[in-house]
């Protein structure tokens, strides 16, 4: 479905980072993106995506290790990935994605005021809830907030976040 909107679209470069098979990637260029990236440390993954949209640029790496230069996308994102970062490991991914990141850094995390552990599928130290836009705002002084909201869950206590951030 085309939009009057279309020329604002493609011009835009946008990487996502741990896009796994590429759903994200799909739903933004069925909504006209035509610059679009993704990185995942899967190969099985990886392979899936590409069989999905070969359009799309796909690289396996992680989020640790981009392999793009300074400000090489007006857009970077994570859906569900810092999440299954360890809090210890944090700074390297949010370092490697802000590096990345000409404009605008997008999230759609797990919410918690607090770095909460969570057991994932029976295995400990493998998700984590935080603030995960104070992370970036606490790190770097040339990111703001633009926009966040915090969904929370229909029948259980849990809470989602989505947050805008903008170079200053």
């Amino acid at each position: 479905m085309k939009t009057s909107s279309e020329p604002f679209l493609s011009p835009l470069r946008i990487l996502e980072v741990g896009c796994n098979c590429g759903n994200q990637l799909l739903l933004l260029q069925e909504m006209g993106f035509t610059d679009l990236w993704g990185v995942e440390v899967q190969s099985y993954a990886v392979e899936r995506a590409r069989s999905r949209i070969p359009t799309v640029n796909l690289v396996q790496s992680s989020a640790f290790d981009l392999p793009y230069e300074n400000a090489a996308f007006d857009l970077v994102f994570t859906s569900g990935v810092l999440i299954h970062v360890s809090p210890a490991d944090l700074p390297r991914a949010l370092d490697e994605i802000h590096r990345c990141a000409k404009t605008w850094i997008w999230g759609l995390e797990y919410y918690a005021p607090d770095v909460t552990e969570v057991n994932y599928r029976g295995h400990d130290e493998l998700l984590w809830k935080m603030d995960y836009s104070k992370s970036y705002l606490d790190r770097f002084d040339d990111l703001q907030l633009v926009k966040e909201r915090r969904l929370l869950y229909l029948q259980t206590s849990n809470v989602d976040t989505m947050f805008l951030l903008k170079r200053k």
